[in-house]
Parts: structure tokens; C-alpha cells; sequence
């Protein structure tokens, strides 16, 4: 959410002007350097433009909540919000060497782990080590000690809950290995010493016109916070989509009618889907 300062009326401060067109320039790179902190393209000018530096910090704390709390078929968070999670992961990940880890508390005896063969569309798997911990404070321990190990790139960690001074000291030890910190937790989530916190809904799909196909996954993400800026004048919210081409998320076409046609959750299960979830079953499965 890139803004403009202005002065006394209708002045401009061209050198932030000057600066914010610079940045967006060197987004064909797909990384850009902004002084010490390093910045990596998320591959979309919309989202890019509205991070400060035009890009994600690699050298910091990111958090990912579902749009609301509740029971998503057993898990304590939803698909969709796994499922970008994930793709900040692979974004991380791509802008520099090093292993990602995968930090979690299982909720139950039947809570599935992270499953490689339903990650290879979003990360290579043979860059992921998964830690499964019993206590709350063996997995923050977890998560700081890996973002302070040379050797790792990511770390993301599904996470109930997380204080200040938890998210404090998972910031800093991201800033001291220029190592990401992902922290997926619930919506009702406390306040926190991330740089951005995205929000991310499930969306209906559009299947292809005539047939009864599953549509491909569509998500509704809204950046709710970005240190750095204090405008809103440039979009936050947008309407993602999985491109089996690409391999990536792109922006959708067109929003979809919600008042046209079946809910998503009931054609789906007329098709033999799930309502959304299936990346939170394919990536989080006992095989």
C-alpha cells in the first residue's frame, strides 16, 4: 500500500515518487536489494506494490490467518490459509539457498503431518525438514533456534498462539540470519511484532462453461498490516487463483456473483470435492 506524502495541499514528495518508481522497475529481476534488507518479488505487481520496498523482506516475520476461527473438517486452520502460507514459503525460497523447516504441534492422535508428494507444486520437498513438537514452548523454541541455523532459509510454523515478546524474539532472530519467519495461526490472533499479516479466505471457483468439473482453487487474501505503511489508498485485497500452467497463483479474471448458481460447497460435493479444502488434505496427510 505504497503511498504518496503530501504537503501543503497538492505538493508531492517526488523523491518518494522518484523511489517507488525505481523499485517498481527492477521487479523484472525478481529480487531487488533495498540497503541491507532483502527484498523478493511475490511475482505480482498488485501484491508487490502494496509491501514497502515493493516485495517481501526475506530478513523477517510474516503471519498468514484464516479469515475466521473454526472446525475446517478436523484442522485447526483451513486450506486456504495453508495453502498461502505455503506459497510464501516457496517465495522465500526461491530468493535464496538453504532448507525450509516446518514447525508444528499436532492437535490430536489423528492430526496429519505435512506430506511431500502434495507440497511438489508449491516447494520442492527435498528442501523441507518437518519438526513435530508436544509442548507450545518446545515449538517456539523450535522455530527460533532454525531461524538462527545457518543452513535454513524458512522456517514456518503453525502456531495456536504467540505473544509480543514471542514474535519479538522470532523477529529478531529472523533479522540476525536474514532467514523468513511464517507463522500460521488462527484468526483470533494476538498482537504480534510481524511486518505484515495476511488474511486469507477460501472463494468460489469457476468451472469450465458446460461441464461439472472442480474448479480450480480460488482464495480471497487481504493484507490487514504492512509495517512501514500508513496509506490505504492502494488496493489490499484480491482475489487469487492456482494456475495448473504456471504452477503459481495469479490474480483471477473477474470476481465471481455469489447470488448466481450453487455455493461453491454444495457443487462441489455434487462433483465429488470438498469445498476448498483439498490442498489442506493433500499437503497435511498421513499418505
Amino acid at each position: 500500500m505504497g503511498h504518496i506524502a503530501r504537503h501543503g495541499g497538492n505538493s508531492t514528495n517526488l523523491g518518494q515518487l522518484r523511489e517507488r518508481i525505481s523499485v517498481l522497475e527492477q521487479h523484472a529481476a525478481g529480487k531487488i536489494s533495498s540497503g541491507s534488507a532483502e527484498i523478493v518479488s511475490l511475482g505480482l505487481l498488485q501484491l508487490d506494490s502494496a509491501l514497502p520496498g515493493g516485495g517481501l523482506k526475506l530478513a523477517g516475520l510474516h503471519e498468514v490467518i484464516p479469515a475466521n476461527d473454526g472446525n475446517f473438517y478436523g484442522f485447526a486452520i483451513g486450506g486456504a490459509a495453508t495453502g498461502f502460507a505455503a506459497w510464501l514459503l516457496k517465495k522465500s525460497l526461491s530468493a535464496r539457498p538453504g532448507m525450509a523447516l516446518w514447525c508444528r504441534r499436532p492437535a490430536g492422535r489423528f492430526d496429519p503431518q505435512p506430506y511431500g508428494p502434495g507440497l511438489t507444486q508449491w516447494l520442492d520437498p527435498t528442501r523441507l525438514l518437518v519438526i513435530e513438537t508436544r509442548e507450545h514452548s518446545d515449538l517456539l523454541w523450535a522455530m527460533e533456534e532454525g531461524l538462527r541455523c545457518k543452513g535454513i532459509a524458512a522456517v514456518l510454523g503453525e502456531i495456536g498462539s504467540a505473544d509480543l515478546t514471542a514474535t519479538r524474539r522470532l523477529l529478531l532472530a529472523a533479522e540476525s540470519n536474514s532467514s523468513t519467519a511464517i507463522l500460521l495461526r488462527p484468526a483470533a490472533a494476538t498482537s504480534s511484532a510481524a511486518l505484515t499479516r495476511w488474511q486469507v479466505a477460501s472463494a468460489p471457483g469457476r468451472s469450465t462453461e458446460g461441464l461439472r468439473d472442480i474448479a480450480a482453487a480460488r482464495w480471497r487474501v487481504e493484507l490487514r498490516r504492512a509495517r512501514g505503511v500508513v496509506s490505504n489508498q492502494t488496493q489490499s485485497n484480491w482475489l487469487m487463483e492456482w494456475n495448473d500452467e504456471t504452477g503459481d497463483l495469479a490474480l483471477a479474471s473477474s470476481p465471481l456473483d455469489r447470488s448466481v448458481g450453487a455455493p461453491r460447497r454444495a457443487v462441489a460435493r455434487e462433483t465429488g470435492g470438498d469445498g476448498g479444502f483439498g490442498f489442506r488434505r493433500a499437503a497435511l496427510s498421513v499418505g
